[in-house]
């Protein structure tokens, strides 16, 4: 169920740091009890405007309690738009799900959220690499049908899209502890999900296969090369 609502508000510069990567400012959520939500304006009145979430792969961010506690015993909100109760797993949640909130909205599963540096500001040193790690920014949706959702609706699970790669594995795969160690085969299937969210996921999965399996040929023939050269001598 939906447990609280948020919408942007207005724009608020962030505490300072000695770091702060190039990011100056965040928009404010205010508390609401119901969010309108289309597939031409996204979420109704949001004042968002970072250039960073102007894609409709990123409609509506959600996030679970869960999610919450493991940033910190005090974080509350994290840019969230939806927070849901605590029976709800959506780490469970794979890419291209499609979820219906209340009586009409639909929404379809994009990713994970690749969490901004600026957390370390609002939320303390080292909380943005904790959250990159360990996949707790929440997960982002598109709105593929219009609706109204409001505290206490339902969430339901509509249609599996695909079952291979949940949000969490793929972000793991690309920004986890070990993502070095993803496989080329596995960045290939990352890069083919169908309604993975691109920027930040389905390119960067492309990327890195490119570049692993450029890598990979590169040290064949250095080791071809070498033992002809070793076999001549």
């Amino acid at each position: 169920k939906v447990a609280s609502l948020n919408l942007s508000s207005n724009l608020q510069p962030l505490p300072p740091m000695d770091e702060i990567f190039g990011v100056s400012s965040y928009y404010q959520k205010q508390p609401v009890n119901e969010l309108v939500l289309t597939k031409e304006d996204g979420i109704v009145g949001d004042k968002r405007q970072a250039i960073s979430h102007q894609s409709r792969e990123r409609d509506v961010l959600i996030v679970s309690p869960s999610q919450l506690a493991a940033i910190g015993p005090h974080c509350t909100n994290i840019g969230q738009n939806i927070t849901l109760s605590d029976s709800d797993q959506i780490d469970n949640w794979y890419i291209g799900d499609e979820i219906r909130i209340g009586n009409s909205c639909i929404i379809r599963i994009t990713s994970c959220r690749k969490p901004c540096p600026k957390n370390d500001n609002v939320h303390g040193r080292g909380i943005y690499k904790h959250m990159l790690q360990n996949a707790l920014g929440g997960i982002f949706g598109n709105i593929i049908v219009d609706g109204i959702i409001n505290i206490n609706d339902e969430l339901k699970l509509i249609k599996r899209n695909q079952n291979n790669w949940t949000c969490r594995e793929v972000h793991n795969a690309l920004y986890g502890i070990n993502n070095e160690k993803t496989s080329l085969i596995h960045l290939y299937q990352i890069s083919s999900i169908e309604y993975l969210e691109g920027p930040r996921y389905k390119d960067i999965a492309l990327k890195r296969y490119n570049e692993k399996r450029m890598n990979k040929v590169s040290k064949h023939r250095k080791d071809k090369w070498y033992n002809i050269f070793a076999a001549g001598e």
